[in-house]
């Protein structure tokens, strides 16, 4: 099961690139390569073909804005719930 991350007992947690990074290679999710513009990161999961991931990442220790927080945790539980009802 994935934990998803972010608001942990009611306290905003700011999520850094480098947690975001730790779990969506957790998920199975890849880096595709050179394909972000500037320090933008697309990542990609063979679960999840018809959308990808896009993470303004500056350095590993740079915060995530909530918007993109949320898009984190929702393409975490979108591959969470197909590959639930794939096995």
């Amino acid at each position: 099961m994935i934990k998803l991350i972010g608001n942990v007992r009611g306290h905003e947690v700011p999520v850094t690139c480098r947690e975001a990074h730790r779990k969506l290679k957790d998920a199975g999710a890849y880096l595709l390569p050179r394909r972000g513009k500037g320090s933008h990161e697309i990542w990609w999961h063979h679960l999840v073909p018809e959308r990808g991931l896009t993470l303004p990442c500056h350095s590993d220790a740079c915060e995530l804005s909530p918007g993109v927080e949320k898009q984190l945790n929702r393409f975490l539980q979108i591959i969470q719930e197909r590959s639930a009802s794939s096995q």
